[in-house]
């Protein structure tokens, strides 16, 4: 691939400037600016003696034309007794907007949010094990799974009652197992949201290739066509747009750093890991030059119009999976945080509840901390869904407007899902610390009973000791 003779690349042409530099596995804006250069050449044939197109006026049997490849004389110079010669493009009459827009469109296509947003969704508590500490690990104390949190979660909460007899402690028993099981369910939403936006970046990153190759053999084929005899096609040469593949996301646990995520290496790897992989593919799409230079690069302009549609219903589609995703999630997980139940707090009126010494201070050593940690991770979420609000997901494109819609249909369903897992995380936390104070209360009260108990008998030794 080369630009034509005398026409350096234009690197500074909106098409080759504008998108963003996705380093060695792309080089739309290399192909771009050899694209340009070509388009140039072929739009001013009063600069070199190569393709152009004569326009015949003969006043015997009217206007007629004829395209050239080469041009040895100048036909309009010459004396024609019935005839008038005027020189002009082969690209004359025709606007190949679509393959000049498209690159513009990719341009706006990967926000600088994603990255950011993709991280604070990943961050989950119970998930990332951010709030193990060196002892939890050293003591085996976080799990193998994807939950590393989720077992210190468990045996602290049970290290907090221990010795508390029933019937409190099974009602806290029950009411700490709903609340993990929301928990868990939550974090697992902030996960499709961001498996979501990896779906996002590797549909950008593969249609953004396969326009790169498609504009690539373009060019090639301008090429080939260059040194074609006049009016011919290009034998053999068949231009197409690079069928794309479908993108997946990492299931389960998700692959920390976004640098793992962003390649195209990547993105091919994980086809096929979640429900984002049953997207329907598209078929290559083939355009035989027909012989004419307009004709030849409209027809690839028709088709660089098809795959942006498509790129525009893979956005949609993703969004769609990531929906379904969320309600499965939903579904199979507690919708909502527990209720707080005040009846943890009931003393039996006719018997003694047994309530450990340690459960206040196991309050404030085991529950409390979590209750901070879990605060902190709400504002990383919300960082997260506040993030991808400050981006402008609809650009307008007056050529390319359904790019532009699905964008924002996926921005705004990914904050919505988000706002409201942010919203129903930060109830959980607020319920977990209402069942801290309601064990503190039971704690409490039951010192108090003690000593209130402990107080009548010593009054009545008292007054037995009197008597």
């Amino acid at each position: 691939m080369a630009p034509p003779p005398g026409y350096p690349p234009k690197h500074d042409a909106p098409p080759a400037a504008r998108p963003r530099d996705e380093g060695d596995n792309d080089q739309l804006k290399v192909t771009m600016a050899d694209y340009c250069a070509w388009y140039e050449y072929l739009l001013n044939p009063h600069e070199h003696n190569g393709p152009a197109r004569w326009k015949i006026e003969d006043t015997r049997s009217g206007s007629s034309e004829q395209e050239v490849n080469k041009r040895t004389t100048d036909k309009s110079a010459e004396s024609h007794p019935f005839e008038t010669w005027t020189l002009t493009s082969v690209l004359d009459g025709v606007d190949p907007q679509a393959i000049y827009n498209a690159p513009l469109v990719f341009a706006s296509s990967s926000p600088d949010v994603i990255e950011p947003a993709y991280n604070g969704f990943s961050n989950g508590y119970l998930v990332s094990g951010s709030g193990a500490t060196s002892t939890d690990r050293e003591a085996g104390r976080t799990s193998d799974t994807e939950y590393e949190m989720l077992l210190p979660l468990i045996t602290d909460f049970m290290e907090m009652r221990k010795g508390w007899v029933e019937p409190g402690n099974d009602k806290a028993h029950d009411w700490e197992k709903a609340w993990a099981r929301f928990a868990v369910g939550n974090e697992n939403v902030f996960l499709v949201l961001a498996e979501g936006l990896v779906a996002y970046q590797a549909s950008y990153l593969q249609f953004r290739r396969g326009l790169d190759d498609a504009v690539r053999q373009l060019v090639e084929g301008f090429q080939n066509k260059h040194e074609a005899p006049d009016g011919s096609s290009v034998s053999g040469f068949v231009w197409k747009v690079v069928a794309v593949a479908s993108v997946g996301a990492v299931a389960g646990k998700l692959v920390p750093g976004w640098g793992q995520v962003v390649s195209l290496a990547l993105a091919a790897a994980v086809a096929g890991a979640t429900e984002y992989a049953k997207r329907q593919v598209p078929a290559d799409l083939q355009v035989q030059d027909p012989g004419r230079w307009a004709d030849f690069v409209m027809a690839a302009d028709t088709q660089v119009r098809a795959h942006m549609r498509r790129f525009a219903q893979d956005i949609d589609s993703i969004r769609e999976s990531m929906e379904t995703r969320v309600a499965a999630v939903r579904d199979g997980h507690l919708a909502n945080p527990p209720e707080r139940d005040e009846s943890i707090k009931d003393m039996p009126p006719t018997r003694r509840e047994i309530v450990p010494a340690h459960l206040n201070d196991g309050v404030t050593r085991w529950l409390d901390t979590k209750v901070a940690d879990l605060t902190t991770n709400c504002t990383v979420y919300q960082s997260a869904v506040d993030t991808l609000a400050s981006a402008d997901w609809a650009t307008p494109s007056s050529v390319f407007p359904e790019v532009a819609t699905a964008r924002e249909r996926f921005a705004s369903r990914v904050r919505e899902l988000g706002q409201e897992a942010v919203d129903k995380h930060r109830t959980a936390v607020e319920r977990l610390r209402q069942y801290g104070e309601d064990l503190r209360w039971v704690a409490n009260n039951a010192a108090a009973n003690e000593e209130a108990n402990l107080q009548i008998v010593n009054n009545l030794l008292a007054d037995v000791q009197a008597i």
